[in-house]
């Protein structure tokens, strides 16, 4: 992995890979998409944070380095992952970054340990399947033979592996995620909704996002799709840097409620 080191821990009892870069006193936590990996975070914005955060990520279940188990796709279980690998991390509680369905993920760990999350920045995520689509990935697409070479170039189930995998997500995609306003309003931590202008989810289901929660910032970046993380990985390190450093400052994050 360029820029940063890797390793293997046990989270809920299955073998995981953790990378990660910096070392700073803050801890920031990557939270990858579908299909795709840690490193991916890591190598586009996560070294550019690196030099003031400690930035740290975990290929979920069937994903990146970590091995598959057959099990259906949920964010109940996505979000237990997170949940374990903060606990894994320990210390005060940390901003989670989630990318797409890492996002979803991060909504639902927040919702149940609160406790757990200072702080989160949501880039290019739903809280409901009305948000999106399945962001172009039709098998013959090129946006999925490009996830299928980043599956096969660390995954050690093997290339051949794949097609199952997207199977099993593309059927979560096509029923979740379900949460709704009332359960948005649960998540008082200051939140950074972030999305390109040309994102796969859609202008309006991310401002309805940022009006949901209670304490939001909104970031649009001009001319980004979905792919925003590591297109424009720059622009996304800098809103990152300015959101997590207003956090300790009172009233310099999101807006009033109502």
């Amino acid at each position: 992995m360029a820029g940063g080191d890797g390793h293997t821990v046990s989270l809920l009892g299955h073998p995981s890979w953790v990378g990660e870069v910096g070392g700073g006193a803050e801890t920031l936590v990557l939270l990858h998409g579908g299909l795709l990996h840690t490193e991916l975070l890591l190598n586009s914005f996560g070294v550019l944070l690196a030099d003031d955060y400690r930035v740290v990520g975990a290929d979920r279940i069937g994903h990146g380095r970590t091995a598959d188990d057959g099990e259906p796709f949920t964010y109940e279980s996505m979000a237990a992952q997170t949940i374990a690998l903060l606990e894994h991390l320990g210390g005060a509680p940390k901003v989670l970054i989630g990318w797409s369905d890492g996002g979803v993920a991060a909504l639902h760990a927040a919702l149940a340990r609160p406790e757990l999350v200072k702080a989160m920045v949501l880039i290019g995520s739903t809280y409901h399947v009305s948000g999106s689509d399945n962001h172009g990935l039709a098998p013959d697409s090129e946006p999925y033979q490009w996830c299928k070479s980043e599956y096969a170039a660390r995954s050690p189930d093997g290339e051949a592996h794949f097609d199952a995998v997207a199977e099993r997500l593309f059927r979560l995609w096509r029923a979740e995620p379900q949460l709704t306003a009332d359960d948005m309003a649960r998540l008082t931590m200051p939140t950074l909704v972030m999305a390109g202008d040309r994102d796969s989810v859609t202008l309006e289901h991310v401002i309805d996002t940022y009006r949901a929660l209670p304490d939001a910032d909104l970031a649009i970046v001009p001319n980004a799709g979905h792919g925003l993380p590591f297109d424009r990985p720059r622009i996304v390190a800098d809103l990152i840097r300015d959101f997590v450093g207003r956090l300790d400052a009172p009233g310099e994050t999101g807006q009033a409620a109502g």
